[in-house]
């Protein structure tokens, strides 16, 4: 069955709250605390401080108060660093996530060395006592694909079912993806065309090739790209064919999320800049999704396309 998404976002002066329902149901539920600074994502380049044999790990320093732990399951590393050491195994499922690497044939002390500077994104906060766990598999998202530059994989996400739209996209990648590199192509690109796919593609590419470029002439500690915060992600990742309604606390709030749908070009939602006096915003489906007013007594101003 469709599910039929609705979005409530909520912001104070503490922090920021979103509750996503399908079918009427809490689907997920996110926050991000404004005095609590938030590093998933990041992508830093580090320092390998200590080398543990017996778990086969490293700490490396990334700048963070703790050092981030590095486990060899989550080394994978670019060839022009490790040469001919790895076989090129498929690392990514055909799903948005990643799957665990299988184990490398060779020990955490073959692949690192106390003092080398590797480039890391950090994928699971600090608990406790316990530093962060960061990998070296990066991989940079964007609305419809995720560019994995240290892979070669091409795959399509699961949710996609139809076999012949499967194939369509993967040639698609195929074609349009950077050589050496590898892509996931994600569940919003169902029926995309072959050119929305190669411009999205082509954006990865750039940040990426920044994030290269500014790995090159930095010295470790250093955060090297910061992932996109909590509302950035929200537009990118669940304004899709599923979405029926965004009910949105706070004019500034509001303006940030139009501003990201521009950002990520969605043209499949109309927008209206108008405002009531309750100081809320909602967004509905009617034909296509849009953002409009919210008003208590209904929706009155008729909403904008935004091209």
């Amino acid at each position: 069955m469709k599910a039929e998404r609705r979005i409530f976002v909520s912001c104070d002066d503490y922090e920021t709250r979103v509750a996503i329902f399908e079918n009427s149901k809490l689907a997920e539920y996110f926050f991000e605390r404004k005095t609590q600074e938030r590093n998933q994502g990041n992508i830093y380049k580090g320092r390998v401080t200590t080398i543990v044999p017996g778990i086969e790990a490293a700490f490396v320093d990334i700048g963070l108060p703790r050092n981030a732990f590095l486990y060899v399951n989550d080394l994978y590393p670019a060839r022009k660093d490790f040469g001919g050491l790895f076989d090129d195994p498929e690392i990514m499922g055909e799903d948005e996530e990643s799957e665990e690497p299988a184990l490398p044939p060779a020990t955490i002390s073959d692949l690192l060395k106390e003092g080398q500077e590797i480039l890391v994104q950090l994928y699971k906060e600090p608990i406790g006592a316990k530093g962060c766990r960061v990998t070296t598999n990066i991989s940079l998202a964007g609305r419809y694909t995720v560019l994995l530059p240290n892979s070669a994989h091409i795959g399509v996400s699961r949710k996609i079912e139809a076999e012949e739209e499967r194939e369509r996209l993967r040639h698609y990648a195929e074609q349009a993806g950077p050589a050496g590199m590898g892509l996931i192509v994600r569940t919003a690109a169902r029926g995309l065309s072959e050119t929305e796919l190669r411009t999205d593609i082509e954006s990865l590419v750039n940040r990426w090739n920044e994030i290269d470029q500014r790995n090159e002439h930095s010295h470790a500690p250093m955060l090297i790209y910061s992932s996109p915060g909590l509302l950035a992600r929200l537009v990118r990742d669940y304004l899709d064919d599923d979405f029926i309604e965004m009910v949105v606390e706070g004019e500034e709030v509001f303006d940030e999320i139009l501003r990201y749908v521009q950002e990520f070009a969605l043209s499949t939602c109309r927008i209206s800049p108008c405002m009531t006096t309750k100081n809320r915003c909602s967004s509905r489906r009617a034909s296509r999704p849009k953002l409009a007013p919210f008003d208590p007594g209904g929706f009155g101003s008729p909403a904008a396309d935004i091209s």
